[in-house]
């Protein structure tokens, strides 16, 4: 497979309560639809964008009482978290391509919350997380792609993987990658082209952006 990035729009966008892009890049998303979990619909309203949907438990009493009620989905169990309920109302309404936004929860316990949701649903469907100047993609096939020399790429295993790098600095062969073992943060590209060959499991790839083009892979 080729992970390649289209000039297309993203099926939607999902806003967690964490730290948002800024205004700009946030224009340059439209017309996807904003589904902004819970808290993270005043932090859209105080960039000057209104959510289409917001989605949670309303544990944010601000936001069930500053919103019309046509926008809100309101899912009081507590089963699962707000990123886990806006997931699946993306699945139930078709939502496949899907950028992700505010990740870090501002705490430890609920960003790591958050990573075990999005491995949860990595299968299902295309989920990339925009952290800063890089995307996160998580890889559950053999890929190449394109890049530039130098470039940051880092390969942490979910939980753990054996892969075979080419055209980075530091390429492995069958090398078994695992949370609590060995990682592959901080590795660079040695070549204009890298290839990740997964032998098993599954990892999860950051890579400068190319925002605002759709990761998408292509046989």
């Amino acid at each position: 497979m080729r992970l390649e990035f289209y000039n297309a729009p993203f099926d939607c966008i999902i806003c967690l309560n964490g730290e948002m892009p800024d205004p700009h890049i946030l224009a340059a998303l439209h017309p996807a639809p904003f589904i902004a979990a819970d808290g993270a619909s005043k932090q859209l309203q105080m960039r000057g964008f209104t959510p289409s949907v917001i989605i949670g438990d309303m544990d944010s009493i601000e936001v069930y009482t500053s919103f019309p009620q046509s926008q809100i989905v309101y899912i009081p169990e507590q089963d699962t978290n707000d990123f886990e309920k806006a997931l699946r109302f993306c699945v139930a309404n078709s939502f496949h391509n899907i950028l992700i936004c505010g990740f870090h929860g501002g705490e430890l316990d609920h960003t790591l919350n958050n990573w075990s949701v999005f491995m949860k649903f990595c299968p299902i469907l295309s989920l990339t997380i925009l952290d800063g100047k890089r995307y996160a993609i998580p890889l559950l096939q053999s890929v190449s792609f394109s890049t530039i020399k130098n470039e940051l790429i880092s390969l942490i295993p979910q939980p753990s993987c054996k892969v075979t790098l080419q055209g980075f600095v530091w390429n492995l062969v069958n090398d078994v990658l695992s949370m609590g073992l060995k990682e592959g943060a901080r590795n660079r590209a040695a070549e204009t082209m890298c290839s990740i060959d997964i032998h098993d499991g599954q990892v999860l790839c950051f890579l400068s952006h190319r925002f605002p083009f759709v990761p998408t892979f292509v046989s």
